[in-house]
């Protein structure tokens, strides 16, 4: 079978329905030595019994309740007889591109320890592939993503504190750092697909185990990503392709600014539709759960995108927010330098000041009570 992904101009379009069906059907075949990918094409997914359990094979779900549903996905809490507390994606029609991508960074990023990819991204426990759906076994995080925690606190009348605002930059710009040097780029950072973890019953509580930027006993602490169904695997494509897609064809939650950007620079992109989304979810955070939309956004004479910080709270170190969302905004060529710089800024902020590690400390002990769900 032949497949064509890529234009004779090397221009890829990685979004349209066609490809994505094209890329599920290439990598599909290769699952078979997978112990984590169950194959089960040749047969329907079976249905809910009456007490609302699903039987996999070589794995039994209790379903708790659901989580999120659209018209192809729905994910569940779950009870798995094989993995404990987890969710389940079921997608149907079938897709297994995101399983693919996170087989991918384990084997990329093996078990380095600032690397591992078990880390930084959620994980997946097994992927189970019936003739017309598909059903992932994911880890559950109890907080859930970035968007659900903020929009909570938001209705609680509860303001995150800025040390934990920038630790969570912190977090977010390391992780993305990750996946670009596993050479897949994510296309679609957004509140809504980092997730947050506080770390287990068994994980030393913060302040127990001192931070620094590059405290290894703090992994499990802090954002992981999911979510990668609309991932490019640039070795798959290779390195001179350029990317476009139709305003339709883009993430759904991408907002205005982002394809506002994109349009300004043509019609191609790169990792830069990464380091657009990272700006987004940095003001998600900095702004306590306001999405960035293209009215937030200037440009000037020379085509220069700046962020008008006329909504943040003036208590802020706002011209560190503002200096790396703008830097985000107007990069339009792959630099891991600039994610490093920002982050190395937001690192030394805190590492500088022990009264601002102390805050986030608490506010870590209380919001990982306060806001499990």
């Amino acid at each position: 079978m032949e497949f064509n992904l890529i234009s004779d101009s090397g221009v890829a379009e990685p979004f349209k329905a066609e490809s994505r069906e094209t890329l599920d059907m290439m990598v599909v075949q290769h699952f078979e030595n997978f112990e984590s990918f169950v194959e089960n094409s040749s047969q329907t997914l079976p249905t809910f019994d009456d007490n609302n359990i699903l039987a996999l094979k070589d794995n039994t779900l209790h379903i708790a309740k659901t989580l999120f549903k659209s018209d192809t996905t729905t994910v569940y809490k779950a009870e798995s007889s094989t993995d404990g507390e987890i969710a389940a994606k079921v997608q149907s029609p079938a897709v297994v591109w995101a399983y693919y991508i996170y087989v991918q960074l384990l084997g990329r990023l093996g078990q380095d320890s600032h690397l591992a990819a078990s880390d930084r991204f959620l994980e997946f426990y097994s992927m189970h592939h019936y003739r017309q759906a598909t059903v992932a076994i994911l880890q559950y995080l109890p907080h859930g993503s970035l968007h659900n925690m903020l929009n909570k606190m938001k209705q609680d009348r509860v303001t995150m504190e800025e040390p934990l605002k920038m630790f969570l930059a912190i977090e977010l710009l390391r992780t993305v750092e990750t996946m670009h040097q596993a050479d897949i780029i994510h296309s679609n950072i957004s509140p809504s697909n980092m997730f947050v973890t506080f770390g287990g019953d068994d994980d030393a509580a913060p302040d127990q185990t001192e931070w620094t930027p590059d405290n290894t006993n703090w992994r499990r602490i802090g954002l992981k990503l999911g979510s990668f169904s609309l991932s490019i695997d640039l070795q798959l494509y290779g390195n001179q392709v350029r990317y476009t897609a139709s305003r339709d064809d883009l993430p759904a939650d991408c907002g205005t600014a982002l394809p506002a950007v994109l349009a300004s620079r043509g019609p191609y992109w790169s990792h830069d539709i990464d380091y657009l989304g990272v700006a987004q979810t940095l003001y998600f955070i900095v702004s306590d759960g306001n999405q960035l939309d293209e009215g937030d956004l200037t440009q000037d004479s020379e085509g220069q995108w700046h962020l008008d910080a006329s909504k943040l709270r003036a208590s802020l170190q706002t011209s560190m927010w503002v200096s790396a969302i703008d830097q985000l905004l107007n990069q339009a060529e792959q630099s891991s330098a600039l994610l490093c710089k920002i982050r190395d800024n937001f690192g030394a902020q805190l590492a500088s000041n022990p009264t601002k590690l102390k805050s986030f400390y608490r506010q870590i002990r209380k919001l990982k009570i306060d806001f499990a769900s």
